[in-house]
């Protein structure tokens, strides 16, 4: 295979050796991709390589690979997804629960997180290709040493089988069973991935689905691949590296074992206890870094409480950037689960005026686009109220003329109208070219419910997010704030969501 292995430390200049060669692909008239492994990455490398580069160049991340292999391997078929195969999870389990087939397990499947435990080992079991029958199979062995297991056995042998059966019903397939078709696909025939370079920097680690994807796109013999990962050979701080290296080793053309490069002489001190620590990490018999002084590269900090750690570390974000000159956006800072630990960093941190950028989870409900639909469902569904109305109307695109709203919301609160037929009426003889038949619609929709319900709303979702570019605006392209690219990308999510709901009820 035509792969380049390119390893070593951290500071050893891989970066170098892959954009080196990323340089010449382009300069040849290939047009190359580079996969890094976050969003954060893709936007810093297409700002840092536009100038360099041309417009050749490809950045994405590894999904956007596995992409452009399911585009060019010619597979019909369609990945489940993660909410298609939770939702499958949870049909197949109900249906084993109403037909009395679930003993041990019937309780636990009755729960709400029941079924995305069920799709995620469904996953699992397919990363492995470990098939139901198989997977029954190893079950009645695991039961057969154990006579008290039979029970959990066949209740998971029951689930796994019933949840593959769901997704092939509605003619998917699971995440990992469609990967692997993909790499399938490639590997069969060569010439489908042509000749596209790739190059993949800035990964700590592959997972098996991901080694089988570069190993798919190398096997034609003409993509040119290079791989960096960070490892040592008989480090025990890269020993979790082992089985990537391994397997990739194994089928590269060439290895590049890149050695250690010691700070400068006349590097601050932190930098070589950094480097010092970094060598000896895990290794009891290296003599311990020095991590004393004033200019130490490690510092604990200790508050009362989390609120209280978080203000040191804003404080000390503070002195970096006012005494030492330390750029905004060159300072990171890791947390535990940004999940729970983001809102308190997003207090502290504005209280003490230092800026930052963190990936938070949006409820729909809150965007715009989400703001609009959820205000339409109670219209149309009978439990809205007139504020309902007012949130469809001010919906982006909705009603041009905003001074119509503002006059049928001072109408409302003089007449006292709160329920929405009140409202509309009020509207509809306020403005009567302008009918709300948006509403009708999807009631009509909800009156059938499943699939039509789930597709209007994902077409209204896609008119809320084209209609303020329509119109007398629509020769000018779009240009996005910061809150409109979120609604836009929440958008995105929301309608992906909607088109897979409406496709597992059809």
């Amino acid at each position: 295979m035509p792969l380049k292995l390119v390893t070593g430390p951290a500071n050893a200049e891989k970066a170098a050796v892959v954009l080196d060669a990323v340089r010449l692909s382009v300069a040849s008239g290939q047009a190359p991709m580079l996969v890094v492994p976050t969003a954060a990455d893709v936007d810093a490398y297409r700002r840092e390589l536009a100038d360099g580069f041309g417009l050749g160049l490809q950045i994405e991340r590894f999904q956007g690979l596995q992409r452009r292999m399911a585009e060019r391997s010619g597979l019909t078929d369609r990945p489940a997804g993660k909410l298609l195969g939770a939702l499958a999870a949870r049909a197949a389990s109900l249906n084993l629960l109403d037909a009395g087939r679930l003993g041990p397990l019937a309780a636990s499947a009755a729960t709400a997180g029941f079924a995305r435990t069920l799709s995620e080992l469904a996953a699992e079991l397919g990363e492995r290709a470990v098939g139901p029958r198989e997977f029954a199979a190893a079950l009645g062995r695991w039961a057969a040493a154990v006579p008290a297991r039979k029970g959990y056995a066949d209740d998971l042998a029951a689930l796994v089988g019933a949840y593959s059966e769901r997704v092939e019903r509605i003619g998917a397939l699971d995440s990992a069973a469609y990967e692997r078709a993909v790499c399938d696909a490639l590997t069969a025939d060569t010439t489908l991935w042509e000749a596209t370079p790739v190059f993949l920097y800035g990964f700590d680690d592959f997972t098996d689905p991901q080694l089988d994807a570069i190993e798919a796109v190398a096997s034609g013999g003409e993509a040119r691949v290079m791989v960096s990962l960070p490892y040592v050979a008989d480090r025990l701080a890269f020993a979790g590296r082992e089985r990537a290296f391994s397997r990739l080793a194994a089928v590269a053309e060439e290895l590049i074992a890149l050695p250690a490069l010691a700070p400068d002489a006349d590097a601050p001190a932190r930098h070589q206890t950094l480097f010092e620590l970094e060598r000896a990490l895990f290794d009891a018999s290296a003599p311990p870094a020095n991590l004393a002084g004033d200019d130490a590269a490690i510092e604990l900090m200790i508050g009362g409480d989390e609120r209280a750690e978080m203000e040191l570390v804003a404080e000390r974000i503070q002195r970096l950037h006012y005494k030492q000159g330390l750029a905004w956006d060159e300072i990171a800072v890791a947390l535990r689960d940004v999940r729970s630990s983001g809102p308190l960093v997003a207090e502290v941190f504005t209280d003490a005026g230092v800026p930052f950028a963190i990936e938070r989870w949006v409820r729909a409900g809150e965007t715009a686009t989400g703001r609009a639909l959820v205000a339409l469902l109670r219209c149309a569904s009978g439990r809205g109220v007139s504020n309902d109305l007012l949130a469809w109307l001010r919906a982006p695109g909705v009603v041009r003329r905003g001074g119509l709203i503002d006059a049928l919301e001072a109408k409302l609160r003089q007449d006292g109208i709160d329920d929405v037929q009140g409202a509309r009426e009020l509207w509809e003889e306020m403005v009567p070219g302008f009918p709300l038949d948006a509403i009708d619609q999807t009631s009509a929709a909800i009156a059938e419910s499943g699939g039509p319900l789930y597709a209007d709303l994902a077409a209204k979702a896609r008119r809320l997010v084209r209609a303020p570019w329509q119109g007398d605006e629509a020769a000018e392209a779009p240009i996005f704030g910061a809150e409109r690219e979120l609604d836009a990308r929440a958008a995105a999510a929301l309608i992906g969501q909607l088109d897979a709901l409406a496709t597992l009820v059809e």
